[in-house]
């Protein structure tokens, strides 16, 4: 029953939105985004405890902070979203001629070994290229084992994918990639973006703000205890404030993070993503959707303790971020994202609200 009361408030309330949309086409109330969100949060069926900031162009229009010990400084791990950040570093260095998209995975890491014995437990597929292990098609298997599929004839998500593309950016950059990451924070002042590795009580000695992470098991929520490793760290393990995160998101949708070429293949959808979301397509670290005519760049995280969900529509320019330091049981997939289906459905709705309120904007200026 709660999640109903929660479907006709959040219906309402983009009602009003609407109405106010064409009523005053110039800007939409930013206390109506604020109360939407507020409301699809308290009334939600699954708790939430984190942070959620929605923005148009840059431009704060709601934010909210709930939960215990939550504040707005308050850091998470990013879990998946780690791989946009990933992705990123892949593309400036191509942008700096470091690497080739279409090159092997091999050409940047085989090691130079005389023994085919001892070749074949230090080399990955052959035929594997770093644009498959940006969109999850290179089926990628551990050292020694045969590969999944033939690479490039497939979608299979991989976070060893994104392991291995950090130690490319290692090798090119001759830098850690934890090193890297601080460098790309500092540069675009992505203040509260950081790559460290621990147990989370030795990462929250490092980083007070740091929330501690719960997970779901047996009905209740304990403490977690993930460890972020290196191998962890490009595919899951990058913490963030949400504001930082939010500035990244901002500048990778407005050409600040790369080239208007690296940024289109990036945006681009490579592969078919199974998914319960219609119509998802992958491209670099990012999903794609263009299903009824609303284009859509997303990606979701889960870890242990942690979860996490962007939304960018540049139509409107419009863009959502929610941190989570929970995380519900994988047992019912479909009540532990229920509140990411549901800001979705939102989120789109206030974007066709909102591209009608521009339309008719430019319509009433000519």
């Amino acid at each position: 029953m709660r999640y109903i009361k929660t479907a006709t408030m959040s219906a309402t309330l983009l009602l009003c939105i609407a109405q106010s949309a064409y009523s005053h086409p110039a800007e939409i109330e930013t206390s109506d985004y604020q109360a939407l969100i507020e409301s699809i949060l308290d009334k939600a069926a699954v708790p939430f405890s984190g942070r959620v900031l929605l923005s148009k162009n840059g431009k704060l229009l709601a934010s909210v902070t709930k939960g215990e010990g939550i504040t707005p400084n308050s850091s998470f791990v990013l879990a998946s979203q780690s791989k946009q950040i990933t992705a990123v570093l892949i593309m400036q260095a191509v942008d700096n001629g470091k690497l080739n998209l279409k090159h092997t995975l091999n050409s940047y890491l085989t090691q130079q070994d005389t023994s085919k014995e001892r070749q074949q437990l230090t080399r990955y597929d052959d035929r594997i290229t770093l644009e498959q292990l940006l969109s999850h098609t290179s089926g990628i298997n551990d050292l020694g084992k045969p590969n999944i599929f033939e690479p490039g004839t497939s979608f299979h998500y991989s976070n060893l994918g994104y392991t291995v593309l950090a130690q490319v950016l290692e090798q090119v950059n001759n830098l850690s990639f934890q090193e890297q990451i601080t460098h790309l924070a500092q540069a675009n002042q992505f203040i509260g973006i950081s790559a460290r590795t621990g147990s989370i009580h030795m990462l929250h000695s490092q980083i007070p703000s740091l929330a501690y992470g719960k997970t779901e098991k047996n009905g209740k929520l304990s403490l977690t205890d993930i460890t972020v490793t290196s191998d962890l760290l490009p595919a899951g393990g990058i913490i963030s404030t949400a504001p930082a995160f939010a500035r990244f998101i901002h500048q990778l949708h407005t050409g600040q993070l790369m080239s208007d070429v690296s940024y289109q293949l990036m945006t681009q959808g490579h592969t078919m993503r199974p998914h319960r979301w219609p119509e998802i397509n992958y491209g670099y670290g990012l999903q794609i959707s263009e299903y009824e005519g609303i284009t859509e760049y997303s990606h979701g995280g889960y870890l242990p303790g942690y979860m996490s969900l962007s939304l960018h529509y540049p139509q409107v320019k419009l863009s959502l971020i929610m941190l989570e330091n929970t995380s519900l049981s994988l047992q019912d997939r479909k009540r532990t994202f229920s509140l990411d289906d549901e800001m979705r459905t939102a989120m789109r709705t206030l974007v066709k609200q909102t591209g009608s309120a521009d339309k008719n904007k430019s319509e009433n200026q000519h």
